[in-house]
């Protein structure tokens, strides 16, 4: 199959593209590029793993000053040209969206060319983006039930968000942290950090001091805050693992108990299939407030907790890891719920589909039974 991937930018649209591309990868001799622009983290991720880019001209509409506004809007013919020279050289038989602002001009250009088109919604509330391209494209692929208001109901795929096959694998062999009474915290932000989150847990550590032998915390900060936060937990007598980014993410969830964390749509499909309860600090600034839709979904399901950016204070936090670590005794629980809303073949039944769209005869298998079709609701 010749595939073209369209999108990026943030983690949460590019590594659900990633994940069916490895999928493809490992289960084929499929071609496969992606579509991004040069802001996007796609340029600096794609070329570490492989994966050929063609690079567009694209800016986002919202949440910008009018000048930018402006400027980018002026971009969008110039993005549509372009995304219309790179199918014609590329020559997909099949066009996936994944998001992000490449993804709109792209897909756009491969329904005008009349190329089959699929995008993935990958958060609770859809983009504006998306929700145009959804009356165009052939397929939509959700991962949160809430997702689906917001398309043609013929075209919606239930699948969830993909994740990349090594993290699926990595999940099933993940053991359970020791019960030893101690309670195992996994701080993230994101790659980036989160500097309200560094902040409050910096102002939270002393009224921590009479539990400190009872915590184990690893902390990715960010590289802005690593040094800060880092000092802070130098002086304190908590054992801790302080990084600005750490790599081995799946690692860093099999060893938690609980895990402090925004709320972007991979973080949430990992968590789930890694089953690990979260608290949720939703990033305020993201478009459509999607993260905090994102988080509800998961502490509807009984395997999250949420405290907004507003009333996140060293004290909040504080009340907050006391209270789990009284009632630790209950995290298996949680656990155990985030598994039940995860879905691990995601990645192998949308790759099945994009074949079977295409009709291809080769389908992808994981080590558990993938279903022969989707099973659509």
């Amino acid at each position: 199959m010749r595939l073209l991937i369209a999108g990026g930018g943030t983690g949460g649209h590019l590594f659900s593209g990633v994940a069916v591309a490895d999928v493809l990868r490992e289960h084929g001799d499929h071609t496969i590029h992606f579509v991004g622009t040069e802001r996007g983290l796609e340029a600096r991720v794609l070329p570490r793993l492989g994966l050929p880019l063609d690079l567009i001209q694209v800016g986002g509409l919202k949440r910008m000053g009018l000048w930018q506004r402006l400027v980018n809007l002026a971009k969008l013919p110039l993005s549509l040209l372009q995304s219309l020279r790179i199918i014609r050289h590329r020559r997909p038989q099949l066009v996936l969206g994944v998001g992000g602002y490449a993804s709109g001009p792209v897909v756009l250009a491969a329904w005008m060319l009349r190329i089959p088109t699929v995008i993935i919604e990958q958060n609770s509330l859809p983009g504006v983006t998306n929700r145009v391209l959804g009356r165009l494209v052939r397929r939509v692929v959700i991962h949160f039930n809430r997702a689906a208001t917001h398309f043609p109901q013929h075209k919606l795929v239930r699948l969830g968000n993909p994740v990349r096959p090594t993290i699926v694998r990595k999940a099933a062999e993940a053991v359970t942290p020791p019960s030893d009474g101690k309670l195992r915290l996994l701080i993230t932000g994101g790659s980036q950090g989160a500097h309200a989150l560094n902040i409050a847990m910096i102002e939270a550590l002393p009224k921590l001091s009479d539990i400190a032998e009872q915590l184990i915390i690893h902390h990715q900060t960010g590289i802005p805050d690593w040094k800060m936060v880092g000092s802070a937990y130098q002086n304190s007598s908590i054992e801790c693992e302080v990084e600005p980014f750490i790599d081995n993410i799946v690692s860093a969830y099999a060893k938690a108990d609980l895990v402090v964390c925004r709320a972007g749509a991979s973080t949430c499909a990992e968590l789930a299939v890694v089953g690990r309860p979260a608290l949720f600090i939703p990033l305020p600034t993201a478009a459509d407030d999607h993260q905090t839709h994102n988080a509800s979904e998961l502490v509807y399901a009984g395997a999250a907790w949420m405290i907004s950016q507003a009333n996140l204070t060293a004290d909040t936090l504080v009340a907050f890891i006391r209270e789990r670590l009284e009632q630790r005794r209950l995290l298996p629980q949680q656990a155990e719920a985030a598994r039940k809303v995860g879905h691990p073949d995601a990645a192998y039944q949308v790759a099945d589909m994009l074949l079977d769209m295409v009709g291809e005869q080769t389908r992808p298998t994981s080590t558990d039974k993938i279903p022969q079709h989707p099973v659509r609701q």
